[in-house]
């Protein structure tokens, strides 16, 4: 199968998937487990850092799950999320202080972890690996049910 249709649909499974669990709060999340929970992890790791790299999972995740994404990308073979992840967490974890403020705050105020988280956001995409592709093996032919 040619490579732009299995993007293609890796794109839209992780899109249905992150549709699915655009109303889920903490506690469904809490729920799951296995793969169901690293699909879901995927779909949303995949649509905030669309949206706003790093700095909106991290607000958005809320301190929340980070080992189980650290888990799923390694499981996905997602080697250069995983790269740019791991630095991202280690940023938050150099600078406690700012990045408890930046979960608190109300996302748009200034932060230097959040640029800081901006920064690596901006290295990540300048790699050129789309989250989709490299993820493409376990989310295509794959259920969250």
């Amino acid at each position: 199968m040619p490579i732009d249709i299995i993007l293609d649909e890796s794109k839209k499974r992780l899109q249905e998937l992150f549709e699915q669990s655009k109303g889920f709060d903490c506690e469904v999340f809490l729920e799951k487990s296995g793969k169901e929970l690293f699909l879901l992890l995927a779909a949303r790791f995949d649509h905030d850092l669309r949206q706003g790299g790093f700095a909106q999972f991290f607000y958005n995740m809320n301190g929340n799950f980070l080992a189980d994404v650290e888990d799923m990308l390694i499981q996905f073979n997602a080697i250069v999320a995983h790269e740019f992840y791991v630095q991202a967490v280690k940023a938050c974890i150099a600078n406690k202080k700012d990045y408890e403020a930046f979960l608190q705050s109300d996302y748009v105020s200034e932060n230097a972890l959040k640029n800081d988280l901006h920064a690596i956001s901006l290295d990540y995409l300048a790699c050129h690996v789309d989250f989709s592709f490299e993820v493409r093996d376990a989310i295509c032919g794959s259920s969250a049910d």
